[in-house]
């Protein structure tokens, strides 16, 4: 996660080993990828989730799973961000994640 308090909720619950990953932001990948249409995005990136969705122009995504953490304002944010392209069709929501559709 880019975020500590990501890191700090799982305490000393979880075992895992640190690891250094590279980045990019949303352009950066259409750049590398050229594709700008997709038929399921799958999002789960340790608290930068709407970050990273707002970066997105979900006018070419058919469906997108994003996670949301059971976290309320998160998932109005989620809520409102897909609303504005349309993506209101809710598929699922559980205590992690949300599945929306055009």
């Amino acid at each position: 996660t880019l975020k500590p308090s990501e890191k700090e909720r799982w305490g000393n619950r979880v075992e895992f080993q640190e690891v250094e990953v590279q980045c990019m932001d949303w352009e950066n990948f259409h750049a590398l990828t050229g594709n700008r249409r997709f038929d399921f995005i799958t999002m789960d990136a340790e608290g930068v989730d709407i970050d990273i969705l707002t970066q997105i122009d979900l006018s070419n995504v058919k469906a997108l799973c994003i996670e949301w953490n059971g976290n309320e304002s998160v998932k109005l944010e989620i809520m409102k961000y897909c609303n504005e392209y349309c993506m209101s069709k809710v598929l699922l929501i559980n205590g992690e994640n949300i599945i929306l559709a055009q």
